[in-house]
This record gives C-alpha cells, structure tokens and sequence, in this order.
C-alpha cells in the first residue's frame, strides 16, 4: 500500500512538474551526447538559488542508462564531494525505460531527495548544454525548486559557450523571469 501511495505521488510530481515546463520543442537532445566517459562538466551559469559554486561533474562511467559520477561544489568556502548514480530516461515517455532520445536524468541522492534534470540544449559540438533542474524534496513542487543551468567542459582550457547556447540559456531564464549568477570562476580549478 505505501509504495502505490510513493508511485502515484511520483506520478503526480512527473505530471505537475511537466505542466510547470516551458520546454523549447528541442525533440533531439540526448545527454548521452552530452555525457561521456572521464569528462569533466562545468556549471558555467545558473539561476539556483543559493552560494553554490565551482560544481562539476567528471563521468565515471556510462553503461546503458545508468551513469555514475562525481559532483564536486563550494558553497561559501566549504567544498563537498558525492558519489552519485543516475538513471537516463525520455521525458516525453518516462514509462518506457528504453525510450531514446535520453533527454532527462534521474538523480537519487542518500539523504532520499530526487533530482529530476532534463536536457534542453546540447549545442553541436557537445561542450555546451542548457539543463533544467528540478530538486524535489517530499514532493515538493515549489517552482524555486526549479533552476536553469548553462554547463560547459573544459572551460578553463578557453573554451566558451557557443552562440547558440548562450541564446538558449538565455531564453529559458528570461521566460522564468529570475535572474542567472555565474557558477564558474577563475578559482574553480
């Protein structure tokens, strides 16, 4: 009875959150794309809330839909490390397990809150991507819990966001109507 109960309350999340979208109609986005072995990926900007910065991801490995990495922040002067394990899936048919493209990604973190990430962009050359982030917490569908993040690999090599994903990014903060922070710095190394 309690795991209908947690299934149909994370049924009504995927709902609530879907009508709470503002989806591009970019149809073709695939974090595995995106996501590749031993890559380091960089929160360029963001709109979250919050002193979190210098996060990344470095991939550990990709099998199928599972992928496993490690998320690396600050948040003030305290830095923290996870080991986290994510689960690929297709928005538009998160029933079917196997549904590509995989334009979103399940997060499931120790402490029992999820997080849902879905893919808006990935720009041609594969360094550059726009992702919505949706931490939710005891089915909590507060829309502060819902940021945009511009991510970029090997931005301390020079490589910058192409035009199109800069746009891209752009576009979504202006329709939420928050304001965007820098997450990357010179001292995130």
């Amino acid at each position: 009875m309690a795991q209908l109960c947690i299934l149909q309350a994370l049924v009504f999340t995927l709902f609530v959150v879907a009508a709470l979208s503002d989806k591009n109609g970019n149809q073709d986005s695939d974090f595995t794309e995106f996501l590749k072995k031993d890559k380091t990926i960089w929160v360029f900007n963001t709109t979250e809330p919050g002193e979190v910065t210098c996060r990344r991801d470095t991939i550990l490995n990709i099998e199928d839909s599972s992928v496993s990495f490690t998320r690396q922040f600050k948040n003030n002067t305290e830095i923290s490390v996870e080991n986290l394990e994510g689960k690929l899936f297709n928005w538009e048919h998160w029933e079917s397990k196997q549904r590509k493209p995989y334009d979103s990604m399940t997060i499931s973190k120790s402490e029992g809150n999820g997080i849902e990430e879905f893919l808006e962009f990935v720009d041609t050359t594969g360094n550059c991507a726009v992702v919505k982030v949706m931490n939710i917490v005891d089915f909590n569908t507060d829309p502060s819990r819902i940021w945009r993040e511009l991510r970029l690999t090997n931005p301390r090599e020079g490589i910058d966001p192409t035009s199109e994903c800069w746009k891209t990014f752009d576009n979504a903060v202006n329709i939420t109507g928050k304001n965007w922070r820098e997450s990357y710095n010179k001292d995130c190394q």
